[in-house]
Formats: C-alpha cells, sequence, structure tokens
C-alpha cells in the first residue's frame, strides 16, 4: 500500500488464521515501512489466540491492542497506535508472513491480512491553514452590518 508522505499515528489490521486443525494460533507479519524507494523500517507484528486472552506485540514504537476477539477459524482485528513508525514520513507500508513454528501438522503458515485504516498525524501547515481559515469567517461576521427592515 503507498500513500503521499506522512506521519502515521496508527493503524488497523486484520488477520486470517489457519484454523485448529493446524494447531496454529499465532500469526507474525513483518511490516516494512517505506519513504519513497527507500526502507525507512522493518517492524514484526506479532498476534495470537491461544484460546484463552488474546495477546499481541509490536516491536517498534506505540502500542498494540485488540478490535475484536480472534476465533480459531476467523481472523481478529488489531490497532498499532502511538506513532508507530516514530516522525518519519511514510510513503507506503508491505506486509510478509513470518512462521510462527506452531504448526503441528503441515502448513506453510502463509498469513492473510487486511489493512483496514491508516491514519496521519496533522501537519503543521493543517492547522495554521484551518486556523487562518476561522478567522477569516469570524473577521467577515464581525464586519457584516445587521440588515434593517
Amino acid at each position: 500500500m503507498s500513500f503521499a508522505a506522512q506521519v502515521v499515528s496508527d493503524f488497523s489490521v486484520t488477520f486470517l488464521y489457519n484454523g485448529p486443525e493446524f494447531g496454529d494460533w499465532r500469526e507474525i507479519a513483518q511490516v516494512t515501512a517505506y519513504n519513497g524507494a527507500a526502507v525507512s523500517g522493518v517492524y514484526t507484528l506479532t498476534v495470537g489466540n491461544d484460546g484463552a486472552i488474546p495477546g499481541a506485540t509490536w516491536s517498534g514504537l506505540g502500542s498494540v491492542s485488540n478490535l475484536s476477539l480472534p476465533t480459531d477459524t476467523g481472523g481478529g482485528s488489531w490497532r498499532v497506535a502511538g506513532n508507530p513508525f516514530g516522525s518519519a514520513a511514510i510513503t507506503g507500508l508491505s506486509f510478509t508472513a513470518l512462521t510462527s513454528g506452531l504448526c503441528q501438522s503441515e502448513c506453510n503458515n502463509q498469513s492473510d491480512y487486511a489493512l483496514s485504516s491508516v491514519n496521519a498525524v496533522p501537519e503543521p501547515e493543517t492547522y495554521a491553514l484551518m486556523i487562518a481559515g476561522l478567522g477569516a469567517v469570524g473577521f467577515v461576521a464581525r464586519r457584516r452590518k445587521p440588515r434593517t427592515a
């Protein structure tokens, strides 16, 4: 996925599990962040459902939380927040499945991902433009003369 260069404040992703027939309840994604053609950073997102409490770890900055509980034969959604890539401007993300080592029978442990959202930190110019616009609207409203009947 690519987009205009921006500091990412958070992103949400859904993982689909292979299911209990493989004994695989953990999915691991290598997340590569790009700035243009250059790699900005490589991170690991590990999510799981061991039949008890779902858990997750993120190797970058920020924190990861569960948005929807994972199921053995379905999937679960997770949110990584708190500027997960630091203050680096990111232009693209890629996800690569890594082996969890939990397969009890034959499986290639290839995860399926659905990236549901990427939110950016507004740049200072955005705030300046918004404040200038509100000021102009206020100035015009104040200068407008009331109509008399």
